[in-house]
């Protein structure tokens, strides 16, 4: 039994913490060869030189992945940076940090030299200085160009304006559809209601989530999936003219009759239409029983599997306001007081670059963050026949709205918020009501951070 890098003992670490041994050169070599532009490994000349420094052990806490599929590519990635670093062996934990042990590891001089948080947490590490400013890193090597990563995308992984993180993934919303499911129905398809003028979340996507909603002999159907969280239903009330914050983070949004009416009208779907089944799930979407998915590429893989009927992709409806969508990214960012920084640093360019998307989108995860051409071949190389690239880029470039910047207790709002959406959904509250009321709590969390 080894000791994790948080310094707590776990009683799996043979399956949770490896040191990743690096792939023949066969496998992997001509591809890093190549890759000598943005963050994506090393020229044969710096290859070399790195092959004569001194050995270090670079410890990382990893994460982000959504099944072991996804786990698998990246145990690709780590294999990979190795052998573009001769020098660095990574000693990975398998097991994603939360907060709380990056803090804890950090405090008690045990951090690992890069790690991954979820973006949505990136204030409440960023505030006590759990993270490097990669800023820093960037200025000092030329080899990484910012400017290349979709602007959009790099503000999620910034707080107070400073970078903290690099991202390798970016997850920008859409949605998936039963195709075969609205055939049966007679539901015109997204881009029908879209080519119409009605794709909105008040009009068409409303209609055909009702009409997606039947019991057919005993068989039922329900026109959505039941994503939600505040991550999800700013995206409705971003196209309402609503929202969650204001531009400074300082005052809630969402008691505004903009924000609320957007919000009622999704709590709808649930208390008025009965259109989400239990239990809900993107994942129960394979069942071929739900209509729509509140989608994003992460689940690619698990809807490529689907042999029993024809799927469908589509942007996420519009509003009044305009035409916006939402991320899921992820990153990695250099810890502070890490032992080997520079390895640490290196590990989160390398992630960023070419050779680590390119293994990464042969897994339909990713859509390319960056105007790289390398990121957009490989992309397109792996779309599978009903998959649209406009629907991916557009949603990327144009459409994505960061959810940012986020307040240091922004885990505080989260959870007021859920607390509240519950009663919306089950008609307990109006949305009115409910965002009236946690105004005053939002707001002093807002102060307290």
């Amino acid at each position: 039994m080894t000791r994790n890098v948080d310094g707590n003992r776990q009683p799996h670490d043979r399956q949770t913490r490896r040191r990743v041994v690096a792939l023949g050169a066969a496998t992997l070599g001509g591809s890093l060869l190549a890759a000598c532009s943005v963050g994506g490994g090393q020229p044969p000349a710096d290859q070399a030189a790195s092959a004569n420094k001194t050995p270090v052990t670079a410890a990382i806490a990893a994460g982000g992945w959504v099944s072991e599929v996804d786990k698998e590519l990246h145990r690709k990635v780590w294999k990979a940076f190795e052998q573009s670093r001769p020098h660095v062996t990574l000693d990975i934990n398998e097991i994603a940090f939360s907060t709380d042990k990056l803090l804890t590891a950090v405090a008690g001089g045990t951090p690992p030299d890069a790690a991954y948080i979820h973006p949505n947490n990136l204030p409440s590490v960023a505030a006590p200085g759990a993270y490097q400013n990669l800023d820093n890193y960037a200025k000092r090597d030329k080899s990484v160009d910012l400017k290349a990563i979709f602007p959009k995308v790099l503000e999620f992984f910034k707080f107070k304006g400073v970078l903290y993180q690099l991202p390798y993934h970016s997850g920008p919303s859409m949605i998936y559809y039963n195709k075969s499911l609205f055939k049966q129905h007679g539901v015109k398809l997204p881009e029908e209601y879209d080519k119409a003028g009605q794709w909105q979340w008040h009009t068409g996507y409303t209609e055909a989530v009702r009409l997606l909603t039947q019991d057919r002999g005993g068989k039922q159907s329900y026109g959505w999936d039941g994503r939600t969280g505040i991550a999800f239903v700013c995206v409705p009330m971003w196209c309402n003219g609503g929202g969650v914050l204001n531009a400074t983070a300082t005052e809630s949004l969402l008691h505004l009759p903009k924000s609320t009416e957007a919000l009622q009208s999704y709590a709808d779907i649930w208390n008025k239409l009965n259109a989400v089944p239990t239990p809900a799930g993107w994942t129960n979407f394979t069942q071929g029983h739900i209509g729509m998915v509140f989608g994003f590429r992460g689940m690619g893989p698990l809807y490529r599997t689907i042999q029993d009927f024809e799927l469908g992709i589509w942007h996420n409806p519009g509003g009044p306001a305009g035409k916006f969508t939402r991320s899921g990214p992820s990153g990695y960012g250099v810890v502070t007081g890490a032992k080997n920084s520079d390895e640490g640093w290196e590990f989160c360019k390398f992630y960023t670059g070419p050779v680590a998307q390119g293994i990464l989108f042969t897994g339909g995860f990713n859509v390319p963050m960056t105007t790289r051409k390398e990121d957009m071949e490989a992309f397109r190389k792996d779309l599978a026949p009903w998959e649209r690239e406009e629907v991916y880029m557009e949603a990327q470039d144009k459409r994505l709205r960061p959810l940012a910047p986020l307040p240091v207790k922004w885990a505080d709002i989260n959870t007021a918020f859920n607390r509240e959406w519950a009663l919306i959904r089950d008609g307990k509250k109006s949305a009115q009501q409910a965002m009236t009321e946690i105004r005053p709590e939002i707001e002093a969390a807002l102060k307290g951070g």
